[in-house]
């Protein structure tokens, strides 16, 4: 993926090489958050998806995954 044309960061940062997936990846995202106090418990949230995603690259390697 690194191989692609750079791209700007979506979020704003001065970030000059990201690439964009030219295919859908599937994506597994969990969050975790605390309910009360005191800890754990905790609720987590999983999402499954296929869709493309955008990397930080350095040397040629995937260092940031930007979902």
């Amino acid at each position: 993926m690194c191989r692609t044309p750079s791209v700007p960061w979506t979020k704003g940062h001065s970030v000059h090489n990201c690439h964009n997936s030219t295919w859908d990846v599937r994506v597994t995202e969990c969050f975790a958050s605390a309910v009360t106090r005191p800890l754990p418990p905790t609720v987590t949230t999983i999402t499954d998806s296929t869709r493309p995603i955008s990397v930080a690259c350095e040397k040629g390697v995937p260092v940031h995954l930007d979902g």
